[in-house]
């Protein structure tokens, strides 16, 4: 049973149907706030359905009934849009083929014991100095994807309901492409390229591993098929459509940018005496970046400044923030922000991302709080803000705690910059000229 709303729109508006991995709700997270925001702006001149499972998964995920509360919060925002459900009913049966009651147990015996394998790893690397952080937590090994035999006889249904544009967002919905209605126009939301993001991941590996190679090349043309069955890919920046580009006809590509839901364009400059990093740990790149900004930076902003305070937001795991503050006492965890721009007003943003690709919302967010950014060129790769003009750019550690230093003691740079990079969004990135973009690319189909 399908939970539904109904919209009151014209009949010739285009039936847009979304296959989201997430509900893009509340906005306390970067991922959330520009789904939200795209969909936000859609919806206007589109008749939007939503496809959810919302069904718990893992035991520190959310729960299902929390979950199914999110979404009825989203629907009082959202009265037009109407909503496919997924939750385990029988009608999409889960038994994916018939087997002993001794098969299921070993099937989740073998599961448990992989994640049970993963978790004691990832421990062992960060209390070793054998270990190696990069491969333990690196997508390469998670990036094979497979679906729950009810949940694709869910999208299979959905998705045979006549609409006449279907969108699929995030690689971990790519290959659900496969299962769409051939007389359907079909596209796909690239928000990071895997294969990518396993390079990135696989060069910071301590050593590498023939077999890393291997499956990285496999995962690679994987992604590559699968983005075949769409009729157009939209990437999030020009980078990554030119990458792209190398393997699909480019005519099928589109770098159609999104920015942030909320934009606060009157909060004003104020000068910054503290940093903030941005990210939950339990995206892997946030990690990796946090973790190289303590081991090999912070070292030499500490010669230069004793005394400063570094925020960092989101989640993160107990163990984490532990092991960090216990040998940087200057860092403070401080979770969930509710008002991230007004927290970030008054800060320098730290962005030392060497993992990932695709659009940092974390800069965007830091521009909207006039908050000046230091970042790597992996940071803002894909977006035009210029090093010593819209912000700091760094990939050497030495340089990067160079920048931090000269930044917080020079509040007119800081003004100048955060400026100057407000002014920049505002002209490259303005929401209404994005969503007309994206408009666009669903007329051409």
């Amino acid at each position: 049973m399908q939970i539904l709303i109904f919209a009151q729109k014209p009949t010739n508006m285009r039936t847009l149907l979304i296959i989201l991995p997430y509900i893009p709700y509340p906005l306390d997270c970067g991922g959330n706030n520009v789904i939200f925001s795209m969909i936000n702006q859609l919806r206007k001149s589109n008749k939007i359905s939503i496809a959810l499972d919302i069904r718990s998964h893992g035991a520190k995920a959310k729960p299902q009934q929390h979950k199914a509360e999110l979404v009825e919060q989203l629907k009082r925002e959202w009265s037009d849009v109407t909503f496919f459900l997924y939750f385990g009913q029988e009608e999409y049966s889960e038994e994916n083929f018939p087997q002993s009651l001794y098969c299921r147990i070993l099937r989740y015996l073998q599961k448990a014991f992989i994640r049970k394998y993963k978790r004691a790893y990832k421990w062992w690397t960060l209390h070793n100095p054998k270990g190696d952080m990069a491969r333990a937590n690196s997508s390469l090994y998670n990036s094979i994807v497979s679906y729950n035999p009810g949940f694709l006889r869910f999208i299979k249904d959905v998705s045979h309901r006549g609409f006449d544009i279907i969108q699929v967002e995030m690689y971990e919905y790519l290959y659900l492409g496969y299962l769409l209605p051939k007389n359907t126009k079909k596209v796909f939301i690239h928000h990071e390229l895997r294969f990518i993001r396993n390079e990135n991941e696989v060069s910071l590996f301590k050593e590498q591993d023939p077999n890393d190679y291997i499956l990285l090349e496999q995962l690679k043309a994987s992604e590559i098929s699968a983005l075949k069955n769409f009729d157009h890919i939209v990437t999030l920046t020009e980078t990554d459509k030119n990458i792209l580009a190398k393997y699909i006809p480019e005519q099928k590509i589109t770098a159609s940018p999104i920015n942030i839901a909320v934009c606060n364009s009157n909060i004003p400059f104020k000068p910054c005496n503290e940093f903030a990093f941005v990210g939950s740990g339990n995206h892997f790149p946030n990690n990796d970046a946090l973790h190289w900004f303590c081991l090999e930076i912070l070292p030499l902003v500490k010669q230069q400044l004793p005394n400063f305070k570094l925020y960092v937001t989101g989640k993160w795991r107990e163990q984490d923030r532990q092991t960090i503050t216990k040998k940087n006492p200057e860092i403070e965890f401080v979770g969930y922000i509710d008002n991230l721009a007004q927290f970030l007003n008054g800060k320098i943003s730290i962005v030392p991302l060497r993992i990932g690709s695709g659009l940092r919302v974390k800069i965007l967010e830091a521009i909207d709080a006039m908050s000046p950014f230091v970042t790597t060129s992996k940071g803002v790769e894909g977006l035009d803000f210029r090093h010593q003009v819209e912000c700091l750019i760094a990939d050497d550690a030495t340089l990067f705690a160079n920048n931090l230093i000269h930044l917080i003691q020079d509040k007119k740079l800081q003004e100048n910059i955060a400026i100057r990079a407000k002014q920049q969004n505002e002209k490259l990135y303005n929401v209404k000229n994005l969503y007309s973009i994206r408009n666009e690319i669903y007329s051409s189909l």
